[in-house]
C-alpha cells in the first residue's frame, strides 16, 4: 500500500513537514491513506463482486505508483 495513517507516520513523516509535503507532492489524490482504505480493499477482493478477478495487483496509494 501506499503512506497510510498510523502512530509510525505520524512520528516518521508528520513530525518532518517538508518530507510529509514531498510526500504529498508525489501522491496525487493529495492525502494520506487511513487504515480503513486498505481493509474496504480487502473486503471487496473477499466479495462476490470480486468473483472473476485473479492475479491483479490493486495499489492503494493514493496513485503515488503513476509514473513507478
Amino acid at each position: 500500500p501506499g503512506w497510510i495513517e498510523s502512530d509510525i507516520l505520524r512520528r516518521a513523516v508528520m513530525a518532518d513537514p517538508e518530507r510529509k509535503a514531498r510526500i504529498l507532492a508525489r501522491t496525487p489524490m493529495g492525502g494520506f491513506g487511513l487504515p480503513e482504505d486498505i481493509g474496504h480493499a480487502a473486503v471487496f477482493l473477499c466479495s462476490p463482486a470480486a468473483r472473476f478477478i485473479t492475479g491483479v495487483v490493486l495499489p492503494v496509494d493514493g496513485g503515488a505508483s503513476i509514473g513507478f
